[in-house]
């Protein structure tokens, strides 16, 4: 009977040490996902050095032979709002100038004869200015000047 015994006790201690190396796999298992989680968590949702500059220590930012350049930038930053705009002074620098023998082919864009007329008074409308467009047109072998007008 006892052997009978010991080997159920023997299988059952064998039971017992499979389920505890099936219980310490899955702790490590366990524990290497929480690590992943938390790595994953803190790149997504934690603090990073390129969007926080604060955080640096100064000292780190500062080069020999650059404090004239840092200077620099500061009054230059100091000197402009942030607000305005400086507009570019062009002057027609970056003007395309055009020959004088290209051909020049006028089209005038102009409403309809209904809408000269004032849709509540009845009293044909007056011609106040013209606004004039010159583009260059291709034509397979040739260039010309084609000049839009449209009657204001």
């Amino acid at each position: 009977m006892k052997t009978a015994e010991n080997e159920q006790l023997e299988e059952l201690q064998s039971h017992i040490d499979c389920l505890k190396e099936e219980s310490q796999e899955k702790d490590r298992e366990i524990l290497y996902l929480k690590e992943q989680l938390d790595w994953f968590k803190r790149q997504i949702f934690g603090q990073k050095s390129e969007r926080v500059v604060s955080l640096l220590n100064r000292n780190q930012l500062l080069f020999e032979g650059f404090d004239a350049l840092d200077a620099q930038e500061k009054e230059q930053t100091e000197d402009s709002p942030a607000h305005k705009r400086r507009k570019p002074n062009r002057k027609g620098q970056d003007a395309i100038t055009l020959g004088p023998n290209l051909p020049l082919k006028t089209v005038i864009i102009d409403v309809p004869e209904e809408e000269k007329i004032c849709k509540e008074t009845g009293i044909s409308l007056v011609q106040i200015g013209v606004e004039t467009t010159h583009k260059l047109a291709h034509e397979p072998g040739s260039y010309s000047i084609k000049e839009i007008i449209r009657p204001k």
